[in-house]
Order: structure tokens, then C-alpha cells, then sequence
């Protein structure tokens, strides 16, 4: 006697492992899973890295050192490794979207032509 899942259940199960995969096929949920928590998470990672200096153009000039307010180079690595996983991620699920419309992996590169993507 085997145990399986209702068909509810089944719909929205996925492994880890299918994030990076490029064949088979993904459903709505997990396309909109997969790229409104990228989008998410890299909106929060730019936050604390842009400059939010709320000084006046009109207040005293201060006579001291200037403090360097750029963060590490390694803030910056970190950064663009997170962009392009996240971006690695977004282009694979939106291939195996692709994929379930019956649709060529290959119009994800409309994505890169800004007039019509």
C-alpha cells in the first residue's frame, strides 16, 4: 500500500534542485514564487547600500576629514554574486515556464531586447 499526497498537495511540491534546471516544466505558483522573492531580496540587499544622506545642502560646512561612506569592495562582490544568482534563477524557472505553455526556451531572450521584452 503506498501513501501519496492529494492532488492539492502535489501542485505546489518542488525540490530545491528544480531552481536551476532548465528542462522540464514550472508552474505559475512556482514562477511567481521563485521571482517575487529574487526581486525581493535584491531590493532589500540595495537599501542599506545607497547612499540615504538626509544633510541639508544648507547646513554649516564642517572642517573635519571626510569620512569615506563607500562600503568594501567585498560588499560589491557579494552583491553581484547574489544579482546573478538570483538573475541565474529567474532565467531558469522562466525557461521551464516557457516550457509549459508549449513554448521554445529560447524566447526568454526576448528579455534582452528592451522594446519588445
Amino acid at each position: 500500500m503506498s501513501t501519496s499526497f492529494p492532488r492539492s498537495s502535489q501542485h505546489h511540491y518542488w525540490r530545491w534542485t528544480d531552481l536551476i534546471r532548465m528542462d522540464g516544466r514550472a508552474s505559475r505558483y512556482q514562477w511567481w514564487l521563485v521571482t517575487a522573492i529574487s526581486y525581493a531580496s535584491m531590493y532589500l540587499l540595495l537599501i542599506p547600500t545607497v547612499n540615504t544622506s538626509t544633510e541639508s545642502p544648507s547646513a554649516p560646512v564642517r572642517f573635519a576629514e571626510p569620512v569615506s561612506t563607500q562600503p568594501p569592495i567585498w560588499v560589491g562582490i557579494l552583491i553581484v554574486s547574489f544579482f546573478a544568482l538570483c538573475f541565474s534563477l529567474i532565467l531558469a524557472v522562466s525557461v521551464r515556464r516557457l516550457h509549459d505553455r508549449n513554448k521554445s526556451g529560447w524566447w526568454v531572450l526576448l528579455y534582452f531586447v528592451p522594446v519588445i521584452g
